[in-house]
């Protein structure tokens, strides 16, 4: 399973449009699927052709691609969350070369807008 690699590159999530649509209406009488389907369309230059798809190596081309999209979903998180907490630090030095106090800040969640929530001596702040 730690093999699987993702046979179709880009065209992945279209192959599986297209096999959730041609599938459907390929069910045998007793409810099972064939094991492959065939996919019909067209290059830049408008030449017509055709190619036909496995579907367990359809699925495996789709656990792999998610499976990079999580690690690289991961990553970009994990960049931002490094970014703001530099963000915070650099602000800590600020009020301190100001004479005040750095603050215990903690971030406590970001929303759908990107806003960031956090946690600052007890007082809950929403920033940018």
């Amino acid at each position: 399973m730690s093999d699987m690699k993702n046979k179709f590159g880009d065209n992945v999530s279209w192959f599986c449009y297209e096999g959730a649509i041609s599938l459907d209406d390929l069910k045998e009488d007793d409810g099972s699927l064939p094991d492959e389907f065939e996919v019909i369309g067209e290059d830049g230059q408008g030449r017509e052709g055709s190619c036909t798809i496995g579907v367990i190596e359809l699925l495996e081309s789709a656990h792999a691609e998610m499976e990079s999209m999580k690690k690289q979903l991961a990553s970009q998180i994990s960049a931002s969350t490094k970014a703001n907490h530099l963000r915070v630090k650099d602000l800590e030095r600020l009020v301190s070369v100001m004479g005040g106090e750095p603050m215990e800040q903690e971030l406590i969640s970001k929303d759908e807008n990107g806003d960031f929530y956090w946690r600052c001596s007890g007082d809950l702040l929403k920033d940018k």
